[in-house]
């Protein structure tokens, strides 16, 4: 499998995208991977190495996080992380003479995802969301009604009387600590990756990779964390129930036992907006559908080619 590391200057930030594949012959899916902050290069060759057959895959390491790592030196926002994306994704069409790729946002990359095809539709040539983020005050009080439920009915009365004193939308001071615990749970419930009850397995898989050593991981982890502090208050201002009409086909894909961000708030979403769309919905999957079920994930892609954009492989 051809890879290759890249970095480009935006706008005053040195970043990192990671090139899986390559060929100039076929489509670009270009990734915004989760977070804020939490960098997916290593995830993506270890599952959806299938894709490589059909597409040129572009993974970013957004500003601030892992192999893109600085210090916050100023105020970031949502908006400082769209623009960017947009440069970048000029700057990739120049050099693979392309007029549009295929935009795919994961959780908080959905955020951007959704803002990116709005401001600029044309750099587009169809949008699929995955853990698609709709309404976040809303998610978090699904999220954490959940594990209050999951925490009851397994009798255990000190997570309880912990869970009953946060505030589920994490205004208090305590919020970085409170984020941390409730999302926790969250994968101790199954309600993040199906099927376990650890994020082990993902960190194995960065603990491998050839292109994160000791000091890469680090990084990373800072990276996480800078940027949930930086942004989550931003993020949690996100709804975009009114936003219905866009310039590009769309599609979510969803796994059906998320909770981690509610697929019911991005179900009942999809069935307003007005574009041209597609939903599939993973049942063995939770907020990772496309490393759960990588080949459904990639069925799915090939599915939303030759729709919307009429390639046939």
């Amino acid at each position: 499998m051809n890879f290759k590391l890249e970095y480009y200057e935006i706008n005053g930030k040195k970043q990192c995208i990671g090139i899986i594949g390559g060929r100039n012959d076929l489509p670009i899916l270009f990734y915004l991977h989760g977070g804020p902050g939490e960098t997916a290069i290593p995830l993506i060759m270890e599952y959806n190495k299938n894709l490589v057959d059909y597409f040129t895959v572009i993974v970013w390491e957004q500003r601030g996080s892992g192999m893109s790592f600085y210090e916050f030196d100023h105020d970031v926002t949502i908006s400082t992380f769209v623009e960017d994306a947009i440069i970048l994704i000029k700057k990739i069409l120049s050099d693979y003479e392309k007029n549009n790729l295929i935009l795919v946002g994961h959780s908080w990359g959905s955020v951007l995802g959704l803002n990116l095809i709005t401001l600029r539709p044309d750099l587009v040539s169809f949008y699929i969301g995955i853990g698609q983020v709709v309404n976040m005050k809303d998610s978090s009080r699904i999220g954490y009604e959940c594990v209050k439920s999951k925490a009851i009915q397994n009798n255990e009365s000190l997570e309880l009387e912990k869970i009953c004193k946060i505030d589920p939308e994490y205004t208090a001071s305590t919020w970085h600590d409170d984020l941390n615990f409730i999302n926790k749970l969250i994968v101790k419930y199954g309600g993040s990756i199906y099927g376990a009850s650890t994020t082990n397995e993902y960190f194995k898989i960065f603990m491998s990779s050839s292109i994160y050593d000791l000091n890469e991981l680090l990084k990373r982890q800072n990276g996480i964390k800078q940027s949930y502090e930086a942004l989550w208050h931003e993020l949690m201002l996100i709804n975009f129930e009114k936003r219905v009409n866009f310039k590009v086909p769309v599609a979510f894909i969803e796994g059906i036992n998320d909770f981690h961000v509610s697929s019911h708030l991005a179900v009942k979403y999809f069935d307003s907006i007005e574009t041209r769309k597609k939903l599939f919905l993973f049942n063995k999957s939770a907020h990772y559908p496309h490393w759960s079920e990588p080949n459904n994930f990639l069925r799915v892609c090939l599915k939303l080619l030759k729709e919307f954009s009429g390639i046939e492989f």
